[in-house]
């Protein structure tokens, strides 16, 4: 049992240097592009940001025939084109039961459709 715990710990440890290194890279990166200003996205609970992320971990599934599940939504940002809306998201997100990973996404949505842009591991590129 506690062979289980000291592995266990090890792992979140783990899991919590990953995501302190990648927020400092995302932080020393920036990302350009020809649409608009990137805004951070204030209520990242939103129901539809959630929406936009469950619409990204499903379409790489089908794209991919990989499993992932939406664990969690950690930052985003969003820019406002003619195209409609972007949103760039880091996600955490489980494969088969395993550790969460994260993962950077970027979604175009306008009035009636969403297409995937990005979708791969890390925070490369992200967020202002």
């Amino acid at each position: 049992m506690q062979n289980n715990m000291s592995k266990n710990i090890v792992s979140l440890v783990l899991v919590f240097l990953f995501a302190t290194i990648s927020i400092i890279n995302a932080r020393s990166l920036k990302s350009s592009d020809n649409g608009g200003a990137w805004n951070a996205i204030t209520n990242i609970n939103d129901p539809h940001v959630k929406e936009i992320a469950e619409f990204a971990v499903s379409e790489y599934n089908k794209q991919q025939t990989a499993r992932f599940e939406l664990v969690n939504i950690f930052e985003g940002d969003i820019q406002n084109n003619e195209g409609g809306k972007k949103y760039r998201l880091i996600i955490y997100v489980k494969a088969n039961g395993g550790n969460a990973e994260t993962y950077y996404t970027e979604v175009l949505e306008n009035k009636s459709t969403k297409q995937l842009l990005k979708f791969f591991p890390g925070r490369v590129g992200l967020l202002s």
